[in-house]
């Protein structure tokens, strides 16, 4: 237990996530935001700015913060190659550079065999008492979830040693 540094990681195995549409995310692309502009950039001034830029409508529910940057979903795979093949855009004053989204985009991976001690299964489990019962309505604010990740399943995984969904 002594090599495992995150003890708010979760393993999940990518094979488990079976509802995930690998091909929702084909036409994603990040807009990368430079530091000076992250708040002076928004969803709708992205989307207004690719849609004067490019002449591609995408909702402004298919724009995701993704850290500082952005992620957008285009609906087609003609709408995402005209933003990646002129590679930025312009909102306000500044430059965006835009490039495709992959699984690894934002994600920090290291490997297993360092983290997990010989007991993986017992070292995530809280210790102390369970409260089975009565049950209480309960809000969870998740942030840092790659969009790849982002689905019921996961959701349930990764909850599922803490409470009941």
């Amino acid at each position: 237990m002594a090599n495992y540094r995150y003890p708010n990681l979760t393993i999940i195995n990518e094979s488990d996530l079976h509802d995930a549409n690998p091909n929702f995310f084909s036409n994603a692309v990040i807009a990368k935001v430079p530091l000076p502009a992250t708040d002076a950039v928004g969803h709708q001034s992205i989307r207004d700015a690719i849609q004067q830029q490019f002449q591609v409508d995408i909702d402004v529910q298919d724009i995701s913060k993704y850290g500082v940057d952005y992620f957008i979903r285009a609906h087609s795979s003609d709408a995402s190659a005209r933003m990646l093949a002129r590679g930025f855009a312009n909102v306000s004053t500044y430059t965006l550079t835009l490039m495709p989204w992959t699984p690894d985009y934002g994600s920090t991976t290291v490997p297993l065999h360092t983290q997990v001690s010989s007991d993986p299964i017992n070292d995530h489990k809280l210790t102390g008492s369970t409260v089975l019962s009565p049950s209480e309505r309960l809000s969870i604010e998740i942030s840092g979830l790659p969009p790849h990740l982002c689905c019921e399943l996961a959701i349930h995984h990764l909850l599922k040693g803490i409470c009941t969904i």
